[in-house]
């Protein structure tokens, strides 16, 4: 079964089958939905190999993302598979598993796969060699929240520092002074931003900086959050309130209040970051959200505007974030 044969079946041009097949272009309803009736009575599947030979385009995406207890990147996921869907493509999607450092042959794999770009999410194993594989073969490329500077490449850059720097001002304007840190060591750029958004609120608000308030761990995690907590509630004078870099910490940090019997918001304030859990802990917790929404399209457009022009100047995109008030801190 061909699509010339979808045409005489349906009583259609083969453009207008095409379109359907496609989902591409204008057709009739009446037209539409002669086709696809055809198309499900003979179980027709069209030949995306044949049409990749003919367009010189497979209509295939590549996104590399990384093996991580984070919903953040399965949501990063969603968002870029909804928007390929939306220009008509589909998203090949590989998971690096960072421990035993397959990113170069994930890579290898979406090239020899010929997809018409590729998005890399948040993969601290990136290095210049890695991504000159990808450029040499001119495939578009974007990098999405780890990201490095490299000619003829995007990025999409999430707001780290405004988004932390609004959250410990939210804290603030509660009337919290001694407010806690709980974020992984500040080996990248997201950590720093993170970090430093913290000790900006702090100083614009006439605070001064307590090093024992700041809790870094090795990985993100329930455990590392549960181990900060308890370092953080055995002081002397434990804080007031906590921001957390990730939604994983504050399941820890809840964790560790319940089994010392410590309320939140009542005996303690928390806030998170990511906005993937913390709708569903007990109590819910504020977190700030990244504008996930939007990041899926600008992966598209950022890919789609360099397969017309290769050429053109990397470019950066900010990806905004928002503080979601779940009223889990507490008015002083």
């Amino acid at each position: 079964m061909t699509m010339i044969d979808i045409a005489k079946a349906a009583g259609v041009s083969l453009t207008t089958v095409g379109r359907v097949v496609r989902k591409k272009g204008y057709v009739s309803r009446e037209k539409r939905e002669a086709v696809e009736e055809v198309i499900r009575k003979t179980g027709y599947v069209p030949n995306l190999v044949a049409q990749g030979l003919k367009s010189s385009r497979t209509g295939l995406i590549g996104h590399l993302t990384v093996l991580n207890p984070n919903m953040l990147y399965e949501q990063i996921s969603k968002s870029i598979n909804r928007a390929a869907a939306q220009r008509g493509y589909q998203v090949l999607t590989y998971a690096a598993d960072l421990e035993d450092q397959n990113t170069a042959d994930l890579l290898d794999e979406l090239i020899g796969r010929r997809v018409d770009g590729i998005a890399i999410t948040s993969n601290p194993q990136l290095d210049q060699t890695l991504l000159q594989k990808i450029l040499v073969q001119n495939i578009p490329l974007v990098m999405v929240e780890r990201t490095l500077n490299v000619k003829r490449t995007d990025r999409i850059v999430v707001s780290d520092y405004r988004g932390a720097y609004t959250a410990v001002q939210h804290i603030i304007r509660h009337g919290h002074r001694k407010i806690a840190f709980i974020g992984k060591f500040a080996d990248q750029d997201v950590e720093n931003r993170r970090l430093n958004g913290y000790k900006a609120a702090l100083r614009a608000a006439g605070i001064a900086e307590d090093k024992t308030l700041i809790e870094l761990r090795r990985n993100y995690g329930v455990e590392e959050g549960s181990a900060a907590a308890e370092r953080l509630l055995e002081l002397p004078s434990r804080p007031t309130a906590v921001f957390m870099t990730s939604d994983l910490f504050a399941c820890g940090f809840l964790q560790a209040c319940y089994r010392r019997k410590i309320r939140v918001p009542d005996d303690i304030s928390l806030v998170g970051y990511d906005n993937t859990l913390s709708m569903m802990l007990s109590p819910p917790i504020t977190s700030v959200s990244l504008g996930l929404d939007d990041l899926g399209s600008d992966v598209m457009e950022l890919l789609l505007s360099r397969m017309n022009d290769g050429l053109i100047e990397g470019r950066q995109v900010a990806n905004s974030t928002s503080l979601i008030d779940r009223g889990s801190v507490r008015l002083l």
